[in-house]
Protein backbone atom coordinates (compact mmCIF):
# COMPACT_ATOMS: atom_id res chain seq x y z
CA UNK A 1 0.00 0.00 0.00
CA UNK A 2 1.17 3.52 -0.41
CA UNK A 3 2.70 4.96 2.68
CA UNK A 4 1.22 8.01 4.75
CA UNK A 5 3.67 10.74 6.59
CA UNK A 6 2.51 12.03 9.64
CA UNK A 7 4.25 14.55 11.83
CA UNK A 8 4.35 13.53 15.42
CA UNK A 9 4.77 16.82 18.02
CA UNK A 10 7.24 15.91 20.99
CA UNK A 11 6.74 13.87 23.98
CA UNK A 12 4.32 11.47 22.31
CA UNK A 13 3.65 8.32 21.69
CA UNK A 14 2.31 5.92 19.33
CA UNK A 15 0.90 2.98 20.43
CA UNK A 16 -1.40 -0.27 18.88
CA UNK A 17 -3.93 -2.09 20.32
CA UNK A 18 -2.83 -5.66 19.32
CA UNK A 19 -4.99 -7.67 21.54
CA UNK A 20 -8.32 -6.16 20.11
CA UNK A 21 -7.65 -7.11 16.64
CA UNK A 22 -6.80 -10.79 17.08
CA UNK A 23 -9.81 -13.24 16.31
CA UNK A 24 -9.16 -15.15 19.95
CA UNK A 25 -10.05 -12.32 21.54
CA UNK A 26 -12.98 -10.87 19.23
CA UNK A 27 -16.02 -12.56 20.06
CA UNK A 28 -14.72 -11.76 24.32
CA UNK A 29 -14.12 -7.97 23.28
CA UNK A 30 -17.29 -7.47 21.55
CA UNK A 31 -19.44 -9.01 24.50
CA UNK A 32 -17.64 -6.70 27.39
CA UNK A 33 -17.95 -3.73 25.16
CA UNK A 34 -21.52 -4.37 23.73
CA UNK A 35 -20.01 -4.32 19.90
CA UNK A 36 -22.60 -5.38 17.15
CA UNK A 37 -19.73 -6.05 14.94
CA UNK A 38 -19.86 -8.68 12.46
CA UNK A 39 -17.94 -11.52 11.98
CA UNK A 40 -14.86 -12.49 9.67
CA UNK A 41 -15.48 -13.27 6.64
CA UNK A 42 -14.01 -16.33 6.76
CA UNK A 43 -16.60 -18.38 9.02
CA UNK A 44 -14.24 -21.12 10.28
CA UNK A 45 -11.26 -18.25 10.99
CA UNK A 46 -10.73 -18.12 15.07
CA UNK A 47 -7.33 -17.26 15.17
CA UNK A 48 -5.32 -14.53 13.49
CA UNK A 49 -5.55 -11.18 12.99
CA UNK A 50 -8.97 -9.23 12.40
CA UNK A 51 -8.36 -8.68 8.69
CA UNK A 52 -11.20 -6.74 7.14
CA UNK A 53 -10.98 -3.19 6.80
CA UNK A 54 -14.52 -2.07 8.26
CA UNK A 55 -14.06 -4.85 11.31
CA UNK A 56 -10.63 -3.00 12.47
CA UNK A 57 -12.42 0.33 12.36
CA UNK A 58 -15.11 -0.47 14.79
CA UNK A 59 -12.68 -2.08 17.19
CA UNK A 60 -10.01 0.77 16.74
CA UNK A 61 -12.76 3.21 17.15
CA UNK A 62 -14.05 1.56 20.41
CA UNK A 63 -10.69 1.11 21.46
CA UNK A 64 -9.31 4.74 21.42
CA UNK A 65 -12.54 5.91 22.01
CA UNK A 66 -12.25 5.24 25.91
CA UNK A 67 -9.66 7.59 26.14
CA UNK A 68 -9.91 11.57 26.84
CA UNK A 69 -7.22 14.52 26.47
CA UNK A 70 -6.49 16.51 29.78
CA UNK A 71 -7.83 13.42 31.80
CA UNK A 72 -6.11 9.77 30.45
CA UNK A 73 -2.72 9.26 32.21
CA UNK A 74 0.20 7.36 30.13
CA UNK A 75 1.82 5.07 32.40
CA UNK A 76 5.71 3.83 30.90
CA UNK A 77 7.02 0.47 31.46
CA UNK A 78 9.63 -2.02 30.61
CA UNK A 79 9.20 -5.69 29.90
CA UNK A 80 11.99 -8.34 30.59
CA UNK A 81 15.28 -8.39 29.71
CA UNK A 82 15.71 -5.14 31.36
CA UNK A 83 19.45 -4.35 32.63
CA UNK A 84 17.76 -4.00 35.93
CA UNK A 85 16.18 -7.00 36.74
CA UNK A 86 16.10 -9.24 33.77
CA UNK A 87 13.88 -12.00 36.38
CA UNK A 88 10.98 -9.53 36.19
CA UNK A 89 8.77 -9.43 33.24
CA UNK A 90 6.82 -6.14 33.75
CA UNK A 91 9.01 -2.69 35.42
CA UNK A 92 7.42 0.75 36.03
CA UNK A 93 9.20 3.70 34.77
CA UNK A 94 7.09 6.24 34.61
CA UNK A 95 3.39 8.33 34.33
CA UNK A 96 2.30 11.21 32.14
CA UNK A 97 -0.92 13.17 31.70
CA UNK A 98 -2.13 13.41 27.81
CA UNK A 99 -2.86 16.46 26.55
CA UNK A 100 -3.51 15.15 22.82
CA UNK A 101 -5.10 11.44 20.90
CA UNK A 102 -4.36 11.56 17.33
CA UNK A 103 -6.96 11.33 15.14
CA UNK A 104 -7.71 8.03 12.86
CA UNK A 105 -5.27 7.74 9.63
CA UNK A 106 -5.77 5.50 7.38
CA UNK A 107 -3.36 3.74 4.29
CA UNK A 108 -4.21 4.78 0.86
CA UNK A 109 -5.81 2.71 -1.06
CA UNK A 110 -4.52 0.39 -3.64
CA UNK A 111 -6.43 -1.63 -5.98
CA UNK A 112 -6.92 -4.56 -7.03
CA UNK A 113 -5.43 -6.35 -4.03
CA UNK A 114 -6.86 -3.75 -1.53
CA UNK A 115 -9.63 -2.18 -2.71
CA UNK A 116 -10.75 -1.12 0.68
CA UNK A 117 -8.74 1.66 2.94
CA UNK A 118 -7.69 0.14 5.80
CA UNK A 119 -7.17 1.98 8.78
CA UNK A 120 -3.71 2.47 10.85
CA UNK A 121 -3.85 0.73 13.88
CA UNK A 122 -1.60 3.15 16.04
CA UNK A 123 -2.75 6.76 16.74
CA UNK A 124 -0.16 9.50 17.78
CA UNK A 125 -0.75 10.46 21.65
CA UNK A 126 0.75 13.37 22.71
CA UNK A 127 1.58 13.93 26.59
CA UNK A 128 2.54 16.73 29.05
CA UNK A 129 5.34 15.34 30.46
CA UNK A 130 7.07 18.42 31.73
CA UNK A 131 3.62 19.48 34.12
CA UNK A 132 2.67 16.67 34.88
CA UNK A 133 4.58 13.76 34.13
CA UNK A 134 8.15 12.17 35.57
CA UNK A 135 10.16 9.04 35.43
CA UNK A 136 12.35 7.48 37.54
CA UNK A 137 15.99 7.97 37.74
CA UNK A 138 16.79 4.01 36.80
CA UNK A 139 19.47 5.50 33.78
CA UNK A 140 21.13 7.76 36.26
CA UNK A 141 21.32 5.07 38.45
CA UNK A 142 22.92 2.74 36.25
CA UNK A 143 25.18 5.19 34.81
CA UNK A 144 26.80 6.71 38.30
CA UNK A 145 26.82 2.63 39.20
CA UNK A 146 24.42 3.08 41.96
CA UNK A 147 22.11 -0.19 42.92
CA UNK A 148 18.80 0.79 41.25
CA UNK A 149 17.20 -2.26 43.80
CA UNK A 150 15.45 0.16 46.32
CA UNK A 151 13.80 2.01 43.54
CA UNK A 152 12.71 -0.23 41.65
CA UNK A 153 8.76 -0.25 40.59
CA UNK A 154 6.92 -3.15 39.84
CA UNK A 155 3.55 -3.50 37.80
CA UNK A 156 1.05 -4.27 40.28
CA UNK A 157 -0.39 -7.75 40.94
CA UNK A 158 -2.67 -9.42 38.60
CA UNK A 159 -2.48 -6.71 36.09
CA UNK A 160 -0.08 -8.54 33.45
CA UNK A 161 -2.95 -8.73 30.65
CA UNK A 162 -3.44 -4.61 30.97
CA UNK A 163 0.34 -4.24 30.46
CA UNK A 164 0.51 -6.82 27.80
CA UNK A 165 -0.23 -6.76 23.98
CA UNK A 166 1.25 -3.33 23.12
CA UNK A 167 -1.22 -1.43 23.79
CA UNK A 168 -4.06 -1.64 26.54
CA UNK A 169 -6.65 -0.72 28.78
CA UNK A 170 -6.25 -0.26 32.51
CA UNK A 171 -8.85 0.28 35.06
CA UNK A 172 -9.08 2.70 38.04
CA UNK A 173 -8.23 0.11 40.10
CA UNK A 174 -5.45 -1.11 38.99
CA UNK A 175 -4.65 2.87 38.01
CA UNK A 176 -4.52 3.17 41.53
CA UNK A 177 -2.17 0.35 42.54
CA UNK A 178 0.02 1.61 39.65
CA UNK A 179 0.41 5.19 41.60
CA UNK A 180 0.85 4.05 44.84
CA UNK A 181 3.59 1.95 43.48
CA UNK A 182 5.31 4.57 41.54
CA UNK A 183 4.71 6.96 44.44
CA UNK A 184 6.56 4.97 46.60
CA UNK A 185 9.11 4.47 44.38
CA UNK A 186 9.31 8.58 43.71
CA UNK A 187 9.81 8.82 48.13
CA UNK A 188 12.80 6.14 48.00
CA UNK A 189 14.45 8.55 45.19
CA UNK A 190 13.96 11.74 47.12
CA UNK A 191 15.04 9.99 50.58
CA UNK A 192 18.42 8.51 48.72
CA UNK A 193 19.10 11.60 47.18
CA UNK A 194 21.45 10.14 44.61
CA UNK A 195 19.80 12.24 41.95
CA UNK A 196 18.76 15.93 41.63
CA UNK A 197 15.16 16.14 40.47
CA UNK A 198 11.50 17.74 41.09
CA UNK A 199 10.98 14.84 43.64
CA UNK A 200 8.43 16.87 45.92
CA UNK A 201 6.50 18.29 42.99
CA UNK A 202 6.25 15.15 41.31
CA UNK A 203 4.79 13.56 44.89
CA UNK A 204 2.45 16.39 45.32
CA UNK A 205 1.33 15.56 41.26
CA UNK A 206 0.93 11.87 42.71
CA UNK A 207 -0.73 12.38 45.87
CA UNK A 208 -3.50 14.80 43.75
CA UNK A 209 -3.86 11.97 40.83
CA UNK A 210 -4.35 9.65 43.32
CA UNK A 211 -6.85 11.00 45.10
CA UNK A 212 -8.83 11.83 41.20
CA UNK A 213 -8.52 8.14 40.56
CA UNK A 214 -9.80 6.73 43.51
CA UNK A 215 -12.83 8.76 43.29
CA UNK A 216 -13.55 7.93 39.74
CA UNK A 217 -12.82 4.13 40.63
CA UNK A 218 -16.16 4.45 43.07
CA UNK A 219 -16.88 2.37 46.11
CA UNK A 220 -18.06 -0.65 44.43
CA UNK A 221 -16.07 -1.34 40.89
CA UNK A 222 -17.48 -4.98 41.13
CA UNK A 223 -20.22 -4.31 40.93
CA UNK A 224 -20.49 -5.68 36.93
CA UNK A 225 -18.70 -8.63 37.54
CA UNK A 226 -21.23 -9.72 40.47
CA UNK A 227 -24.55 -8.52 38.23
CA UNK A 228 -23.24 -11.15 35.04
CA UNK A 229 -22.80 -13.52 38.17
CA UNK A 230 -26.67 -13.18 38.72
CA UNK A 231 -27.20 -13.15 35.18
CA UNK A 232 -27.37 -9.89 33.59
CA UNK A 233 -25.66 -10.54 30.79
CA UNK A 234 -24.93 -6.86 30.53
CA UNK A 235 -24.23 -6.08 33.99
CA UNK A 236 -20.84 -4.16 32.84
CA UNK A 237 -22.18 -2.07 30.42
CA UNK A 238 -25.42 -1.22 33.09
CA UNK A 239 -22.28 -0.44 35.33
CA UNK A 240 -20.85 2.11 33.07
CA UNK A 241 -23.71 3.84 31.62
CA UNK A 242 -26.53 3.74 34.86
CA UNK A 243 -24.32 2.99 38.33
CA UNK A 244 -21.34 5.60 37.01
CA UNK A 245 -23.57 8.53 37.17
CA UNK A 246 -25.44 7.29 40.40
CA UNK A 247 -22.15 7.08 42.26
CA UNK A 248 -20.93 10.61 40.82
CA UNK A 249 -24.08 12.01 42.38
CA UNK A 250 -22.97 10.42 45.73
CA UNK A 251 -25.71 7.78 46.15
CA UNK A 252 -25.04 4.59 47.24
CA UNK A 253 -24.59 2.24 44.07
CA UNK A 254 -24.64 -1.30 45.46
CA UNK A 255 -27.75 -0.12 47.50
CA UNK A 256 -29.35 1.16 43.99
CA UNK A 257 -28.58 -2.13 42.54
CA UNK A 258 -29.74 -4.24 44.93
CA UNK A 259 -33.10 -2.26 45.34
CA UNK A 260 -33.70 -3.45 41.50
CA UNK A 261 -32.73 -6.75 42.30
CA UNK A 262 -35.34 -6.62 45.13
CA UNK A 263 -37.93 -5.07 43.20
CA UNK A 264 -38.01 -1.84 45.08
CA UNK A 265 -36.87 0.13 42.55
CA UNK A 266 -37.82 0.01 39.09
CA UNK A 267 -34.74 -0.44 36.28
CA UNK A 268 -35.77 3.38 33.99
CA UNK A 269 -33.54 1.74 31.34
CA UNK A 270 -35.59 -0.13 29.18
CA UNK A 271 -32.75 -2.63 27.60
CA UNK A 272 -31.15 -3.37 31.10
CA UNK A 273 -34.66 -4.17 32.76
CA UNK A 274 -35.47 -8.02 31.93
CA UNK A 275 -32.12 -9.36 32.26
CA UNK A 276 -32.10 -7.92 35.59
CA UNK A 277 -35.27 -8.85 36.70
CA UNK A 278 -34.49 -12.31 35.76
CA UNK A 279 -30.81 -11.34 37.95
CA UNK A 280 -33.36 -10.63 40.62
CA UNK A 281 -34.51 -13.71 41.03
CA UNK A 282 -31.74 -15.74 41.01
CA UNK A 283 -30.64 -13.37 43.80
CA UNK A 284 -34.19 -14.11 45.46
CA UNK A 285 -33.21 -17.94 45.63
CA UNK A 286 -30.01 -17.48 47.72
CA UNK A 287 -29.15 -16.74 51.06
CA UNK A 288 -28.76 -13.99 52.90
CA UNK A 289 -25.04 -15.21 53.73
CA UNK A 290 -24.55 -15.27 49.40
CA UNK A 291 -25.68 -11.64 49.72
CA UNK A 292 -23.60 -10.97 51.92
CA UNK A 293 -20.65 -12.80 50.27
CA UNK A 294 -21.82 -10.71 46.74
CA UNK A 295 -22.26 -7.30 48.60
CA UNK A 296 -18.44 -8.23 49.57
CA UNK A 297 -17.02 -8.56 46.52
CA UNK A 298 -18.81 -5.61 44.70
CA UNK A 299 -16.47 -3.89 46.72
CA UNK A 300 -13.36 -5.44 44.70
CA UNK A 301 -12.63 -4.96 41.09
CA UNK A 302 -13.33 -8.62 40.08
CA UNK A 303 -13.54 -9.93 36.32
CA UNK A 304 -16.70 -11.87 35.56
CA UNK A 305 -14.85 -14.89 35.94
CA UNK A 306 -13.05 -14.35 38.93
CA UNK A 307 -16.35 -13.22 40.52
CA UNK A 308 -17.70 -17.03 39.74
CA UNK A 309 -14.31 -18.47 41.21
CA UNK A 310 -15.06 -17.49 44.29
CA UNK A 311 -19.17 -16.89 44.65
CA UNK A 312 -19.26 -20.25 43.04
CA UNK A 313 -18.34 -23.40 45.99
CA UNK A 314 -17.11 -25.98 43.88
CA UNK A 315 -15.07 -23.60 41.65
CA UNK A 316 -13.53 -22.17 44.85
CA UNK A 317 -12.49 -25.24 45.80
CA UNK A 318 -10.48 -26.30 42.46
CA UNK A 319 -8.61 -23.09 42.45
CA UNK A 320 -7.32 -23.33 45.87
CA UNK A 321 -9.66 -21.23 47.87
CA UNK A 322 -10.64 -23.73 50.91
CA UNK A 323 -13.23 -21.86 52.61
CA UNK A 324 -17.19 -21.40 53.19
CA UNK A 325 -18.95 -18.40 52.60
CA UNK A 326 -19.13 -17.03 56.18
CA UNK A 327 -15.31 -17.48 56.53
CA UNK A 328 -14.56 -15.45 53.37
CA UNK A 329 -16.81 -12.33 54.64
CA UNK A 330 -14.85 -12.33 57.91
CA UNK A 331 -11.73 -12.28 56.27
CA UNK A 332 -11.57 -11.39 52.69
CA UNK A 333 -7.89 -11.52 52.83
CA UNK A 334 -8.14 -15.66 52.38
CA UNK A 335 -9.04 -14.73 48.55
CA UNK A 336 -5.73 -13.19 47.93
CA UNK A 337 -4.03 -15.76 50.37
CA UNK A 338 -5.52 -18.92 48.61
CA UNK A 339 -7.00 -17.92 45.02
CA UNK A 340 -4.63 -20.28 42.63
CA UNK A 341 -6.19 -18.52 39.63
CA UNK A 342 -7.99 -20.48 36.81
CA UNK A 343 -4.13 -20.88 35.45
CA UNK A 344 -4.64 -17.92 33.19
CA UNK A 345 -2.09 -15.26 35.29
CA UNK A 346 -6.00 -14.42 36.79
CA UNK A 347 -5.47 -14.92 40.64
CA UNK A 348 -6.76 -12.49 42.65
CA UNK A 349 -4.13 -10.29 44.19
CA UNK A 350 -3.49 -8.82 47.81
CA UNK A 351 -3.50 -5.31 46.42
CA UNK A 352 -6.87 -5.79 45.19
CA UNK A 353 -8.41 -7.25 48.12
CA UNK A 354 -6.69 -4.51 50.27
CA UNK A 355 -8.15 -1.34 47.74
CA UNK A 356 -11.30 -2.96 48.87
CA UNK A 357 -10.93 -2.93 52.39
CA UNK A 358 -9.29 -0.08 52.87
CA UNK A 359 -11.16 2.74 50.52
CA UNK A 360 -9.76 6.02 50.64
CA UNK A 361 -10.92 9.20 51.04
CA UNK A 362 -14.60 9.95 50.29
CA UNK A 363 -15.12 6.41 49.67
CA UNK A 364 -14.85 5.48 53.12
CA UNK A 365 -18.10 6.74 54.21
CA UNK A 366 -20.14 4.48 52.23
CA UNK A 367 -18.98 1.49 54.89
CA UNK A 368 -19.78 0.88 58.66
CA UNK A 369 -16.75 1.92 60.56
CA UNK A 370 -16.55 -2.38 61.27
CA UNK A 371 -15.73 -2.71 57.48
CA UNK A 372 -12.96 -0.83 56.99
CA UNK A 373 -10.12 -2.88 57.96
CA UNK A 374 -7.61 -0.86 60.07
CA UNK A 375 -4.20 -0.69 59.11
CA UNK A 376 -2.74 -3.08 61.45
CA UNK A 377 -5.83 -5.54 61.50
CA UNK A 378 -4.29 -8.81 62.11
CA UNK A 379 -6.41 -10.54 58.77
CA UNK A 380 -4.38 -7.45 56.93
CA UNK A 381 -0.68 -8.18 58.45
CA UNK A 382 -1.24 -12.10 57.50
CA UNK A 383 -2.40 -10.94 53.90
CA UNK A 384 0.35 -9.09 53.55
CA UNK A 385 2.65 -11.60 55.44
CA UNK A 386 1.87 -14.27 52.75
CA UNK A 387 2.18 -12.22 49.93
CA UNK A 388 5.74 -11.33 51.00
CA UNK A 389 6.71 -14.55 51.71
CA UNK A 390 5.56 -15.71 48.75
CA UNK A 391 7.74 -13.38 46.89
CA UNK A 392 10.95 -14.13 49.25
CA UNK A 393 9.89 -17.67 47.60
CA UNK A 394 10.18 -16.87 44.37
CA UNK A 395 13.95 -15.06 44.59
CA UNK A 396 14.85 -18.05 46.18
CA UNK A 397 14.46 -17.61 50.18
CA UNK A 398 12.23 -19.83 51.51
CA UNK A 399 12.61 -18.88 54.67
CA UNK A 400 12.82 -15.46 56.18
CA UNK A 401 14.02 -14.27 59.62
CA UNK A 402 10.98 -12.97 60.89
CA UNK A 403 12.39 -9.44 61.62
CA UNK A 404 13.21 -9.20 58.15
CA UNK A 405 9.72 -10.37 57.50
CA UNK A 406 8.06 -7.47 59.75
CA UNK A 407 10.29 -4.93 57.49
CA UNK A 408 9.16 -6.33 54.45
CA UNK A 409 5.66 -5.50 55.49
CA UNK A 410 5.94 -2.05 56.71
CA UNK A 411 7.38 -1.67 52.93
CA UNK A 412 4.92 -3.02 51.29
CA UNK A 413 2.47 -0.31 50.82
CA UNK A 414 3.31 3.16 50.51
CA UNK A 415 3.41 5.47 53.92
CA UNK A 416 0.08 6.54 53.43
CA UNK A 417 -1.23 2.97 53.90
CA UNK A 418 1.46 1.19 55.07
CA UNK A 419 0.92 -1.56 57.30
CA UNK A 420 2.87 -1.35 60.73
CA UNK A 421 2.99 -4.65 62.77
CA UNK A 422 3.17 -4.52 66.24
CA UNK A 423 6.05 -7.59 66.45
CA UNK A 424 5.04 -8.58 70.21
CA UNK A 425 1.27 -8.83 69.06
CA UNK A 426 2.29 -10.93 66.19
CA UNK A 427 3.79 -13.52 68.31
CA UNK A 428 1.39 -13.24 70.62
CA UNK A 429 -1.34 -14.11 67.56
CA UNK A 430 0.82 -16.71 66.56
CA UNK A 431 -1.90 -19.50 66.22
CA UNK A 432 -3.95 -17.09 63.61
CA UNK A 433 -0.87 -16.43 61.96
CA UNK A 434 -0.23 -20.06 62.05
CA UNK A 435 -2.93 -20.89 59.92
CA UNK A 436 -1.46 -20.21 56.95
CA UNK A 437 1.92 -19.60 57.11
CA UNK A 438 4.94 -21.42 58.90
CA UNK A 439 5.88 -19.51 61.93
CA UNK A 440 8.59 -20.41 64.12
CA UNK A 441 9.87 -19.91 67.53
CA UNK A 442 13.61 -20.58 68.79
CA UNK A 443 15.23 -18.93 71.03
CA UNK A 444 16.55 -15.62 70.04
CA UNK A 445 15.92 -16.05 66.88
CA UNK A 446 12.32 -16.37 64.94
CA UNK A 447 11.43 -17.47 61.27
CA UNK A 448 8.46 -16.84 58.83
CA UNK A 449 7.64 -18.83 55.76
CA UNK A 450 4.47 -20.14 53.57
CA UNK A 451 3.07 -23.83 54.41
CA UNK A 452 3.69 -24.36 50.46
CA UNK A 453 7.13 -23.07 49.17
CA UNK A 454 8.56 -23.23 46.14
CA UNK A 455 12.05 -21.87 45.30
CA UNK A 456 13.19 -20.54 42.41
CA UNK A 457 16.88 -20.40 41.49
CA UNK A 458 17.90 -16.38 41.17
CA UNK A 459 18.87 -15.63 37.44
CA UNK A 460 22.26 -13.45 36.78
CA UNK A 461 21.85 -9.63 37.61
CA UNK A 462 24.70 -8.32 36.11
CA UNK A 463 23.55 -4.92 34.17
CA UNK A 464 24.66 -3.07 31.20
CA UNK A 465 23.57 0.45 30.24
CA UNK A 466 23.37 -0.08 26.81
CA UNK A 467 20.52 -2.78 27.41
CA UNK A 468 18.37 -0.04 28.29
CA UNK A 469 17.12 1.03 25.30
CA UNK A 470 15.55 -2.89 24.95
CA UNK A 471 11.98 -3.49 26.07
CA UNK A 472 10.49 -0.13 27.15
CA UNK A 473 5.80 0.16 27.30
CA UNK A 474 4.16 2.80 27.51
CA UNK A 475 0.23 2.73 29.37
CA UNK A 476 -2.20 5.39 29.05
CA UNK A 477 -5.57 5.57 31.42
CA UNK A 478 -8.39 6.98 31.10
CA UNK A 479 -9.61 8.84 34.41
CA UNK A 480 -12.95 7.87 35.02
CA UNK A 481 -12.55 4.45 32.37
CA UNK A 482 -9.35 2.95 31.35
CA UNK A 483 -5.61 2.60 30.89
CA UNK A 484 -3.75 1.65 28.00
CA UNK A 485 -0.27 -0.40 27.85
CA UNK A 486 2.34 -0.10 24.95
CA UNK A 487 4.89 -2.20 24.62
CA UNK A 488 7.71 -0.31 22.74
CA UNK A 489 11.82 -0.23 22.59
CA UNK A 490 12.79 2.07 26.00
CA UNK A 491 12.61 5.55 24.44
CA UNK A 492 11.99 7.19 27.84
CA UNK A 493 15.10 6.54 29.45
CA UNK A 494 17.75 7.25 26.87
CA UNK A 495 17.98 9.68 24.70
CA UNK A 496 19.24 6.52 21.59
CA UNK A 497 18.10 7.40 18.25
CA UNK A 498 15.46 4.55 16.77
CA UNK A 499 15.78 3.95 12.77
CA UNK A 500 12.66 1.75 12.33
CA UNK A 501 10.45 -0.02 14.62
CA UNK A 502 8.49 -3.09 13.58
CA UNK A 503 4.86 -3.92 13.71
CA UNK A 504 3.41 -7.57 12.54
CA UNK A 505 1.66 -5.63 9.51
CA UNK A 506 2.87 -1.84 9.52
CA UNK A 507 6.67 -0.43 9.74
CA UNK A 508 7.73 3.22 10.80
CA UNK A 509 10.37 5.23 10.64
CA UNK A 510 11.43 7.72 13.53
CA UNK A 511 14.20 10.24 13.59
CA UNK A 512 14.11 11.37 17.54
CA UNK A 513 12.71 9.45 20.41
CA UNK A 514 9.45 10.77 22.02
CA UNK A 515 11.23 12.47 24.90
CA UNK A 516 12.92 15.03 22.10
CA UNK A 517 12.31 18.78 22.04
CA UNK A 518 11.57 18.61 18.62
CA UNK A 519 8.97 16.91 16.40
CA UNK A 520 9.91 14.07 13.83
CA UNK A 521 7.53 12.57 11.36
CA UNK A 522 7.15 8.88 10.43
CA UNK A 523 6.01 6.97 7.35
CA UNK A 524 3.49 4.35 7.56
CA UNK A 525 4.28 1.13 5.15
CA UNK A 526 2.05 -2.04 4.90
Amino acid sequence: MPSVREEIPPYSVCPSPYRWLREENFRSICEDERLNIRESDIKSKEFGWVFEADRQIELLRSFWGKLEKNRSLLFFYCNHGNPLDESLNRLLIGVSRITQIGPQRFFEKKPPNYPDQYPIWSRCVTHDFKNQGFRLPYHEYVRAGHDPTNILCFVPEGAMLNFSYVAEHVSDDIAVGTLERLFQSVQTVKDEGRVPGEWDRHLQWLNDILSEVWKNRGPFPGIGSVLQYLGCESGTAFQREVLLPVSVDGQNCWQFTRAILEGQRKCEQARYAKTLEQAGKRWAAYSETRHNLLAMLARLELSPQQVLRVANPDERANCGINATDEQLIANPYLISEMDQGSGQGDEIGLETVDRAMRPEGELARFFDKSAVFAKDDPRRIRGVATKVLKNAAQQGDTVLPFSETINRIVRQFPDRRACRPDKDLVLGQAGFYREVLDLREGGKTSTFSTSNTTTTSRRDDSSDASRLARMSNFALHRSGSRCLTWARPLLLLCPFRRSTMMHSMLSRSRRNSSMSTGGYSRKWKR
